[in-house]
């Protein structure tokens, strides 16, 4: 085993591109998984480690259990056949034989019992126990500020009985991704930050780095600064969305197109408002908004702007199943009897990804109002649904044959071909079509029995 922390950084920074290094990946999924293939790819011999049995067997077939990630699936098959890839759900046995342990486990976080942290403790304990003295650790898991100093840290101390800074480095390196383009953003688009609150440490893992990013390494002061700064990140676009929505409604009922207007402001280099819709979902934005929220709370620090961002957007599907069943008794559909369809179920355009998809709370909050809910996505994973009248589509047109109102809802490419007029064609009449991220093509249909919403536009009729 190689001991990387008191290495010389340039050392650490040929023997990984002399293949000379191993990787441990705790945490095989949407940020690990494209973590541990550009870690392949720089050199390293990499061991991802997974519960999720069915992905094993899929990433061990050369295969991605996300298809949204363009290239991954060719990437893994790569690695594979020049034998630096495997795959287990051993985490002592992946913890034993690297030389470099990365965390990228999930840190849930519930309402009334805050951030949940037993993946990062089991992981945690089982890297403890293996530590040696030279190790290195990197923890890439979203966190709530203070998690590397105040439990992880720790715990490698306790069940290792080595100290941090003087015995092993300890970094916090937090993931930079979007789904969809995840090694493309690892390699090519955003700066590595990277944060210690060990010197050395930061210089040995930005060596590291440095032959992974192209885009180069921030390095930062502490764990602390660099776990804010990731959340920063998230809470400024749940603010934005917040805002964005907000201004969308005002537009509409001015009679002003809401994207003409933003797409002026964004012509300004200080203005960056973000594209209304159903809410905020995915693994990532709402969840940093309550890990500051949660820990503002703590340290009697008010944050009113983001408390209220976050309400709002939490609020956003139920506003939407509201207003959508005012329209449809205003185009004088009988509600109780209306089938309705929702197209997209995922969180956001283009991803398989549903965690938290707000398109999802939108359909628990129409489901008791209406008669049936046909839901069709062409690439979102598998759901259950709570009511027994919500059912998911095969094809798109089976989900608007005989519905009485459509819903656009998630931003999917397939969707942005779809006109007005395909929309209307197979629903009864009278008829509601909202589309709520405004990527409907063509004029509205001149039938007078299909009103049409968009939001940030004015309602024809």
């Amino acid at each position: 085993m190689t001991k990387l922390y008191g290495l010389d950084p340039s050392d650490a920074s040929r023997l990984l591109g002399e293949g000379k290094l191993s990787v441990g990946v705790f945490g095989f999924g949407h940020v690990g998984l494209p973590l541990g293939i550009v870690w392949c790819k720089a050199g390293a011999k990499v061991i991802g480690v997974t519960k999720d049995r069915e992905h094993i067997n899929m990433i061990s077939r050369g295969e991605s259990p996300f298809p949204e990630e363009k290239g991954l699936a060719d990437r893994i098959k790569e690695c594979l056949k020049a034998g630096r890839l495997t795959i287990t759900d051993d985490t002592s046995l992946a913890a034993s034989q690297t030389d470099l342990q990365i965390i990228a486990v999930p840190i849930p976080f519930d309402p009334s019992r805050g951030p949940d942290f037993s993946a990062l403790e089991d992981v945690g304990a089982h890297i403890g126990r293996s530590l040696k003295k030279g190790g290195m650790v990197d923890l890439e898991s979203s966190v709530p500020p203070g998690t590397t100093r105040g439990v992880l840290k720790p715990l490698l101390e306790l069940h290792s009985e080595l100290k941090e800074g003087e015995d092993f480095g300890l970094v916090y390196s937090p993931e930079r991704i979007f789904v969809g383009r995840a090694l493309e953003d690892l390699v090519e688009n955003y700066p590595k930050v990277i944060g210690s609150d060990s010197e050395q440490a930061l210089r040995i893992m930005s060596a590291l780095y440095g032959r992974i990013s192209k885009r180069g390494v921030v390095g930062m002061s502490s764990t602390s600064a660099a776990e804010l700064e990731k959340l920063f990140e998230g809470v400024y676009r749940d603010v934005n969305i917040a805002l964005a929505n907000e201004l969308a409604e005002l537009s509409s009922e001015l009679g002003v197109s809401y994207y003409e207007a933003r797409n002026a402001a964004n012509s300004q280099k200080y203005c960056h408002l973000h594209v209304p819709g159903v809410g905020v979902g995915g693994f990532c934005i709402p969840i940093y908004s309550r890990y500051v929220i949660d820990r503002a709370r703590k340290s009697s620090v008010p944050v009113p702007i983001v408390e209220l961002a976050r309400k709002s957007n939490e609020d956003l599907p139920g506003k939407r199943a509201t207003d959508l069943i005012d329209l449809m008794m205003k185009a004088k559909i009988k509600v109780k009897a209306a089938k309705v369809a929702v197209l997209g179920l995922s969180f956001r355009g283009n991803t398989g990804d549903t965690r938290l998809s707000p398109s999802l709370d939108l359909i628990q909050r129409l489901a008791p109002e209406v008669s049936e809910i046909a839901a069709f996505d062409p690439i979102a994973s598998r759901v259950q649904f709570k009511y027994e009248n919500v059912r998911r589509a095969a094809k798109l047109d089976e989900a608007l044959s005989g519905a009485s109102s459509v819903c656009v809802a998630v931003e999917h490419d397939e969707f942005a071909k779809l006109t007005f007029d395909q929309l209307a064609g197979p629903l009864k009449r009278p008829a509601v079509i909202v589309d709520y991220k405004g990527i409907v093509k063509g004029d509205k249909p001149k039938d007078r029995g299909v009103v049409c919403k968009v939001i940030g536009e004015p309602v024809t009729e």
